[in-house]
């Protein structure tokens, strides 16, 4: 019976259902936006991002600190007016000179302080590129998934056609073409959730890329994938030594130290000098010199007395470099623990891949080329077929879903331990 259906047939309907089943995305006929590369979408970011434009101005910012701290304080010029007669007009010039090495360690603290800005401007740069990355890659997924379903929408409207213009079928036969128009009309469902998930994504690149929501964005080209060979303790050494969160922890812990040591500064005492220039305005005095103008210079010393207000001073700076210290351990337990679960979901993902990509969708499309043959040959039913048919499109769901898990965990790992694994051959680089 099936035999004698596929002959009601002419052979441009035989062969367009053979063209829309054996080859993905001959469906979409809609013209699309040009294709996107990760890396330009990564160096769009990187030029637009107004988050990562506001860390590099506070980086630039912090820097200019430095000339300010080395710098001495304005000298004081003073001048003073009679109000009434008086023999005397006054100039004073002064100028503060802090404890020698005061002003070297304030400098060293303003270089710590632009180093914590630009690690911080680093972490949002890398931030950046690993979200970049995770919206570019569940874009790639929904772009394939949206091809596989658009496949098997294609096969299943053939089917679906196949049972409105056909007659004679017993009841086994009409509860599988029912059976297909039921799975078109699923598959029409997936299509409208997919392109909708879709546009989620593409506005969340959007923004990362400070462009309007609904900015177009082309399909996805392929990713590299690349092969990772390294271990949990590798990944547990870099993200202790470079992990973003850690270097930051590192560096407020060396600021805390200068910090405490120039707080020991307050029982030594700064320095006033100055000179000092009298007018005389007139004057009655018979003793010799009477009358003349006169220089003189003066010198001044602050007393750091009050030594409880000092201690106070001192204690509180040791403090904050203990709750520094402790907030870097703690850096480097956050990072270990989160690197060694992205581990597992990379290397879970990295089994499925291999498992799906070399064993099961291979498999799968020759069961299909199969029930296809004995289909035509009327020996395999409806039913088995699009069974058949159904479970490679999974299995390739599956495959995508796969590399899309393995690529998202292998940029978190990145992110998180401060290094880069080449497409080519997974070596690792510092960036």
């Amino acid at each position: 019976m099936e035999k004698d259906i596929l002959k009601g047939f002419s052979a441009a309907a035989v062969l367009l259902a053979a063209l829309l089943f054996f080859c993905p995305g001959t469906a979409l006929s809609e013209e699309e936006p040009a294709e996107v590369t990760l890396e330009g979408l990564i160096n769009e970011a990187v030029e637009n991002n107004p988050r990562l434009e506001a860390a590099r101005l506070e980086w630039k910012r912090v820097e200019q600190t430095y000339p300010q701290a080395r710098s001495l304080e304005d000298p004081m010029l003073m001048y003073t007016e009679p109000v009434r007669e008086v023999e005397e007009r006054m100039f004073s010039l002064t100028q503060t000179l802090p404890f020698p090495g005061k002003r070297a360690l304030m400098g060293r603290i303003a270089q710590s302080e632009a180093g914590i800005a630009m690690t911080r401007y680093e972490k949002t740069l890398r931030d950046l590129k690993a979200e970049v990355k995770s919206a570019y890659y569940d874009l790639y997924f929904i772009d394939r998934d949206l091809e596989l379903a658009t496949e098997n929408k294609a096969v299943l409207d053939y089917f679906k056609e196949l049972s409105r213009t056909n007659y004679g079928l017993d009841v086994s036969e009409l509860d599988e073409l029912v059976r297909a128009q039921m799975s078109a009309a699923e598959a029409t469902l997936d299509l409208v959730t997919l392109k909708d998930m879709r546009q989620n994504v593409v506005a969340r690149l959007n923004t990362l890329l400070d462009r309007p929501p609904s900015t177009e964005v082309g399909r996805t080209a392929e990713p590299e994938v690349p092969e990772f060979k390294y271990t949990a303790e590798d990944l547990y050494e870099w993200a202790s030594r470079y992990n973003d969160e850690v270097r930051i922890a590192g560096l407020m812990v060396e600021k805390s130290e200068l910090e405490k040591n120039l707080a020991g500064y307050v029982y030594k005492p700064d320095f006033t000098v100055g000179v000092n220039y009298s007018n005389i305005i007139e004057s009655s005095a018979t003793m010799s010199g009477a009358g003349e103008d006169a220089f003189s210079v003066t010198f001044g010393i602050n007393v750091p007395l009050w030594f409880s207000r000092n201690k106070a001073a001192v204690t509180e700076k040791e403090i904050m470099r203990q709750r520094n210290l402790v907030e870097r351990n703690a850096a480097v337990q956050e990072a270990g623990n989160m690197v060694k679960a992205v581990y597992f979901d990379l290397m879970t993902a990295q089994r499925i891949m291999r498992l799906y990509g070399e064993g099961y969708v291979p498999e799968a499309k020759e069961s299909v080329e199969i029930a296809e043959a004995r289909y035509r040959a009327g020996d395999e039913s409806l039913g088995r077929l699009l069974e058949t048919q159904s479970m490679w499109i999974n299995f390739r769901v599956v495959y995508y879903r796969a590399v899309t898990d393995y690529l998202k965990s292998i940029s978190e790992v990145e992110r998180l331990t401060g290094r880069e694994f080449t497409p080519d051959s997974g070596e690792v680089k510092e960036r």
